[in-house]
């Protein structure tokens, strides 16, 4: 199953998210969140390899529910 980096919330913090259904998203792609803060608007930035976070600090974990909808704007 994919996981993403996906920056959230007003702070723009930075977490790796996994998806539901192994759904594939694009960089730039607006999504709803869960994360320990609860339902929050992020943006994809990237595929989460394992290069790429190893390079994060104490990067936040979360679940991606849903893209962003017109309703959700």
């Amino acid at each position: 199953m994919p996981k993403y980096v996906i920056r959230t919330g007003t702070t723009r913090t930075l977490g790796v998210f996994t998806t539901s259904q192994g759904e594939v998203l694009r960089r730039g792609t607006r999504v709803i969140g869960r994360t320990e803060r609860g339902l929050e608007v992020g943006e994809v930035l990237c595929e989460a390899t394992d290069e790429v976070v190893a390079q994060m600090q104490d990067p936040r974990k979360g679940h991606v529910i849903r893209p962003l909808t017109a309703d959700d704007q």
